[in-house]
């Protein structure tokens, strides 16, 4: 079973690798810095949160698309909570 979906999951990226280049070269605003995904969801964490996760004494560290965040959170066993996020879309000027 877990085959079928790696399989599954590795086509559809792939299918979706042009709309990856295309919004890779026209999207103005905010980009992952560990993936390079563009994002149109604007979220926030507290400044205590992101400060650890990020290894930062202030409000620097970059851009994250929210996945990679909760990965890296993740990896060095800080556990979010649903309450510790806020989400809103993006579009841009």
């Amino acid at each position: 079973m877990t085959g079928l979906i790696f399989t599954k999951r590795l086509f559809k990226r792939i299918k979706y690798l042009p709309l990856f280049i295309h919004e890779a070269a026209i999207w103005q605003y905010e980009t992952c810095q560990k993936c390079g995904n563009a994002f149109r969801i604007r979220w926030h964490v507290n400044d205590e949160i992101w400060q650890k996760v990020m290894n930062v004494k202030d409000d620097s560290g970059g851009s994250m698309c929210l996945d990679c965040f909760v990965k890296k959170a993740e990896k060095i066993s800080i556990i979010l909570k649903d309450t510790d996020i806020r989400m809103e879309l993006f579009y841009g000027d």
